[in-house]
Parts: C-alpha cells; structure tokens; sequence
C-alpha cells in the first residue's frame, strides 16, 4: 500500500469565465449618475431626490376593430382518443 501525504495531492482549481450582469452594471451606473447630481446639487444649494421611481402604467386608449370584424379565438379541443 502506498501512502501519500498533502504534498503528493494534486489540488483541482476551478476557473470560471465570470462576466457581470446587467443589474450590477446599472446599480454601478446609477450610483455615478447619483453621485454627480449629488455635487451638482450641493454647488447649486439646492436639494435632489435621488429615489428611483416605478414606471407608471401606459394611459388608456381605445382600440378600434378592423374592417373584417373582431375574430374570436377559441382552444383546440382536447382529444381524449389515444
């Protein structure tokens, strides 16, 4: 039987391709964008609110039909039959 000791091990690395994601980079990009309205604030002597704000939904509208009419879409029966 053979013995061996940690210096006879082989040590596996793993290397993984690592690229950041888009919500990092907007995060990253946000907090320069905050920051320099933040300076540009601060000269001015006035206040700035630097919350970010959900997209409000789209205003209504009406949506006419085509001249063909309103075509209804209904499933396609489901076939019990095997």
């Amino acid at each position: 039987m053979c013995e061996l000791s940690m210096s006879d091990t082989l040590d596996v690395v793993m290397v993984q391709v690592h690229r950041r994601n888009t919500h990092s980079l907007d995060f990253l990009r946000r907090v320069k964008e905050n920051a320099e309205k933040r300076r540009a604030a601060k000269a001015n002597g006035t206040t700035v609110d630097l919350k970010r704000r959900p997209v409000m939904p789209r205003g209504e509208r009406v949506i006419k039909p085509s001249e063909d009419g309103v075509e209804t879409l209904r499933p396609i029966p489901y076939d019990t039959r095997i």
